[in-house]
C-alpha cells in the first residue's frame, strides 16, 4: 500500500474509521518488523528516524541513500504500529462512552419531561397519605376520606404516571446503550480479531469472555454459551439474561465492550 496512505490515519470517531486504522495496522503488520529493532540504535537516533519519517513525503524518502531510506521507513513502521493500535483503541473507546453518553443523555431528557409532573404527584401523594391518617384517627371509611379529599379518581388515572416515572428512575444505562449495538457491530468484531489482549492480574475472565466472542463471530454463531465468561459488574450479570433464561446476545456483547473499555482505560489490561 502507498506510504501515504499508511500515513492517513483517521481521526473522526466512525466506525469505518476503526476499520479504516485496523486495516493500515493489518498492512504494517504483513510488513513483519520486529519491534526489537528500535533497540539497536541509540533512543536519540531512533526517535530522529521516526520524525523524519512522520515528516517526510513518499517521494523525499525515495530519494534518500538505500541505507537511510531502508531505517527510516523502518523505524517510521515500528512507531507507526504502535500509533496505530492507540488510535484504534481509543477511537473505539470514544464510540463505545458515546453509546452510554447517549443512554444517559435519553434518561436526563427522560427525567426532565416528567419532571414537571413530579411535585404534583408528590401532592397527591401527601395529601393521600393525610387523608388515610385522619381517616385511621377519627375511624371512618378511608376511601370515603380519599375521595372527599384527594378524589379517588384523580388518584387511579395518576398510577400510570407513577409507573411510568418508576420505570424511568430503573432503567440501567445498559438497556439504553444497547441500542446502539448495531453501531458497535460494524467495528467490534475486527477490533477484538486485530488486537493481542493479554490478561493482567483479575483480567482472566475479561480474556476468556473476548475469546469466546471472537469464536462466535468466526463460527458467525449468534447464541451465547450459558457458562459465557461474565467479567462485568453484577448488576449487569442479571440484566444479560433474556426472560427466556438464555444470554441476550445483544446485551453481552454491549456490557463486554464497556468492560473492556474501562480495563483499557485503567491500563489492566495489555
Amino acid at each position: 500500500m502507498p506510504l501515504t496512505w499508511l500515513k492517513a490515519i483517521p481521526t473522526a470517531a466512525k466506525p469505518d474509521h476503526v476499520r479504516d486504522i485496523l486495516e493500515r495496522l493489518r498492512t504494517v503488520r504483513e510488513i513483519a518488523i520486529p519491534a526489537k529493532l528500535n533497540g539497536t540504535v541509540h533512543p536519540d537516533r531512533y526517535r530522529q528516524f521516526v520524525r523524519e519519517g512522520r515528516a517526510s513525503a513518499a517521494y523525499l524518502i525515495e530519494r534518500y541513500t538505500a541505507s537511510r531510506r531502508r531505517v527510516t521507513l523502518v523505524a517510521f513502521l515500528i512507531d507507526l504500529e504502535e500509533r496505530l493500535t492507540d488510535a484504534a483503541i481509543e477511537m473505539s473507546d470514544k464510540l463505545i462512552g458515546s453509546a452510554f453518553s447517549r443512554a444517559h443523555n435519553k434518561q436526563t431528557r427522560r427525567f426532565a419531561a416528567t419532571a414537571k409532573n413530579v411535585g404534583r404527584l408528590m401532592r397527591l401523594f401527601r395529601g393521600t397519605i393525610d387523608a388515610l391518617s385522619t381517616a385511621l384517627n377519627d375511624d371512618i371509611d378511608p376511601i370515603e376520606a380519599i375521595d372527599e379529599t384527594v378524589g379517588w379518581a384523580n388518584l387511579l388515572k395518576a398510577r400510570h404516571e407513577v409507573a411510568e416515572l418508576a420505570e424511568t428512575a430503573d432503567v440501567d444505562p445498559l438497556m439504553v446503550a444497547v441500542d446502539r449495538y448495531a453501531t458497535l457491530r460494524k467495528f467490534a468484531p475486527v477490533l477484538l480479531e486485530a488486537l493481542d489482549f493479554k490478561a493482567g492480574r483479575g483480567s482472566a475472565r475479561t480474556i476468556a469472555g473476548i475469546h469466546m466472542l471472537r469464536d462466535l463471530n468466526r463460527a458467525g454463531k449468534r447464541d451465547v454459551p450459558p457458562d459465557a465468561p461474565m467479567p462485568f459488574k453484577k448488576e449487569w450479570r442479571k440484566l444479560v439474561f433474556g426472560s427466556d433464561g438464555k444470554i441476550n446476545r445483544r446485551l453481552y456483547e454491549t456490557a463486554m465492550l464497556a468492560h473492556l473499555r474501562n480495563k483499557l482505560r485503567g491500563r489492566r489490561l495489555g
